[in-house]
């Protein structure tokens, strides 16, 4: 999978909050393609620059970066 410079920055900094990044996301509107995501109780819990979208799935958030 190539990564855009968001998801670099939104990866990077997902670690450093010490979360676990699933790479086979497939957000709203993402029609099959897979990027980077996390699953958070909270969003305070990531602490990104990057632009990132949220789906709440009834256990949580998802936090992930689609571009």
């Amino acid at each position: 999978m190539a990564l855009s410079t968001n998801q670099r920055i939104f990866i990077h900094d997902a670690e450093q909050c010490g979360l676990d990044i699933d790479y086979g996301y497939s957000g709203k509107y993402m029609y099959g393609r897979c990027c980077p995501a996390v699953y958070v109780g909270n969003f305070d819990e990531l602490e990104t620059v990057s632009v990132v979208c949220v789906d709440n799935n009834g256990l949580g958030l998802v936090v992930y970066a689609m571009f």
